[in-house]
Order: structure tokens, then C-alpha cells, then sequence
């Protein structure tokens, strides 16, 4: 699965479906790896918890957004660290 999310090396260019995140404080400069999926589907769910607060009309406290945004870079961050 890592092979693939790299791209292949067949001879063309592959194009990387991953990102290395180095961790923060590690001495010996380890770091994280993070697929597109780890990005998209969590943004989308992000986008359309907005998009439904718009529809319903609800504030940005009483809403969706804030708390699923709120998650998503918890999720993140958790990569750096």
C-alpha cells in the first residue's frame, strides 16, 4: 500500500499521493505519513457540515462547522506531534 500511495516507478512520473510530516520534537527526525484520504474525506465532511448550517440558517456556535473543524485540526495536529 505505501508503494502505491508513492506512485509507481515505472519510468514516468508517478504522482505522490502522500505527504511526510516531520514530527516536531523528535530528536532523531522521524516523521508522519499522511494520504490524501487522511485530508480529503475529513475536509469534505468539514465542507458539508457548512454548507448545512448555511441551509438551516444556524449560527456559527449552534452550527456543525465549528466543532467538526475544531475536531479536524485536532486530527491533524496529532501528526506533528
Amino acid at each position: 500500500m505505501i508503494v502505491v500511495a508513492r506512485g509507481d516507478k515505472s519510468g514516468e512520473d508517478g504522482i505522490p499521493m502522500l505527504l511526510k510530516i516531520p514530527h516536531l520534537f523528535d530528536p532523531w527526525g522521524g516523521y508522519s505519513i499522511i494520504g490524501f484520504g487522511d485530508i480529503i474525506l475529513p475536509g469534505l465532511l468539514v465542507a458539508f457540515s457548512l454548507r448545512y448550517d448555511w441551509l438551516a440558517k444556524k449560527s456559527l456556535r449552534a452550527g456543525y462547522f465549528l466543532w467538526a473543524m475544531t475536531a479536524y485540526g485536532l486530527g491533524i495536529l496529532q501528526y506533528y506531534i
